[in-house]
């Protein structure tokens, strides 16, 4: 009679040695490339780095003629445009020439740049004249200007209509709306406020009201205060989900998430989400968060849907910038105290038992990285 082969006996070492190589063959098949690039803001430094994320490998370093503090891509442009806040200039960068294309001097010292999703052009806060600017990305010549009755500490722009808002030193927000740039709604002079941001729609923002530790909501199209949404904490950092269905908000400080649903202008609840969270990113692929603790190193992956910890994933000393690649699969994290960029496969995250999940690779990329743009295949 022939006895049965167990499973030992047949897994011998050559068995071994083939199903280990399947294994790792399928591994390599399912992390595809993203053949784009990414350029990365340096602190207090003339210098971007330019990483090519299909080799994971610094290609070089492009350098402007000032001090460059943020980079801007308009989804209507394929040029990448950097402002240098006190030299008060904008330069535009064309990737495909690997140069600068032209320049901007503005009326003055700048502070913050967004894209305008109304149309080609950007709007940047000016420190003097207090004001904020429009700047056409077919001409790149200043062609509107809001005044504001103070420094502008953050703006935004309001998606579908072209209402205007900034938090300003010393307390109040001011709105401008669309059918009159040169008049300016101050609000709550009294209480100090930080990021401030339009909900999908437009229709209404979110203001951090540090005075009162709460989020405050006020319609876009008359600047009439709507309701205080507690969140128990100074809101440093922001995050919507991809439909913008959800914000996330962190202070940097303490070790939760809060969750607020903007469109129902209510606070669902805050969830733990390690030491010091701050920096986050929202996938859309998948229903992750990442988050960044500064204090741990290391990135917590939670799950948007239920709340809860995925996995934690040790990336480099003091992670802040996050972001996710355009077709989804990795998350990329900025280390500013170690100088280098985290990648993480996202498909490769797993909710295991031991709630870890692995590193991709690391990409040095130079000293105190702060932000970047991610460049598509075809920019």
């Amino acid at each position: 009679m022939t006895s049965p082969i167990s499973r030992r006996q047949f897994l011998g070492k050559g068995a071994v040695a083939l199903s280990t190589a399947v294994s790792l063959s399928a591994c390599r098949k399912e992390a595809k490339l993203f053949a784009g690039h990414a350029l990365v803001v340096l602190g207090q430094s003339r210098f971007v780095s330019l990483v090519d994320l299909a080799a994971f490998a610094l290609v070089t370093k492009v350098e402007f003629p000032a001090v460059v503090t943020q980079l801007v891509r308009h989804p209507q442009h394929n040029a990448v445009y950097a402002l240098s806040p006190e030299e008060g200039q904008v330069f535009e960068y064309d990737f495909a020439r690997r140069g600068i294309t032209r320049r901007l001097r503005l009326p003055g010292p700048a502070l913050e740049m967004r894209a305008d999703p109304n149309g080609p052009s950007v709007w940047i806060s000016l420190t003097e004249p207090k004001s904020l600017v429009e700047v056409s990305l077919e001409t790149l010549q200043v062609t509107r200007r809001a005044p504001l009755p103070g420094l502008p500490l953050s703006m935004d722009i309001s998606p579908y209509r072209t209402h205007l808002a900034a938090c300003l030193e010393g307390g109040g927000v001011a709105i401008v709306t669309e059918r009159d740039h040169d008049s300016v709604r101050t609000l709550r002079v009294n209480e100090r406020f930080g990021l401030v941001r339009f909900r999908s729609d437009g229709r209404q923002l979110l203001a951090a009201n540090h005075s009162g530790r709460c989020l405050s909501v006020f319609r876009g199209a008359d600047a009439q205060p709507v309701v205080d949404l507690p969140v128990a904490m100074e809101a440093r950092h922001f995050c919507f989900k991809p439909d913008g269905g959800q914000l996330f908000v962190t202070d940097g400080v303490g070790d939760g998430v809060a969750i607020v649903y903007p469109y129902t202008t209510e606070v669902d609840r805050a969830v733990l989400a390690g030491k010091s969270p701050g920096s986050m990113a929202a996938c859309s692929a998948l229903p992750y968060l990442l988050v960044a603790n500064r204090l741990s190193s290391d990135l917590t992956i939670l799950d948007m849907i239920t709340g809860r910890l995925v996995a934690v994933v040790p990336v480099g000393n003091a992670p802040g910038y996050v972001a996710v690649t355009p077709d989804q699969q990795y998350a990329l994290v900025l280390n500013e105290g170690s100088g280098d960029m985290a990648v993480i496969r996202l498909a490769a995250v797993r909710s295991r038992r031991n709630k870890t999940a692995p590193l991709f690779t690391m990409v040095p990329v130079g000293e105190s990285p702060q932000s970047m743009v991610v460049l598509a295949p075809e920019a």
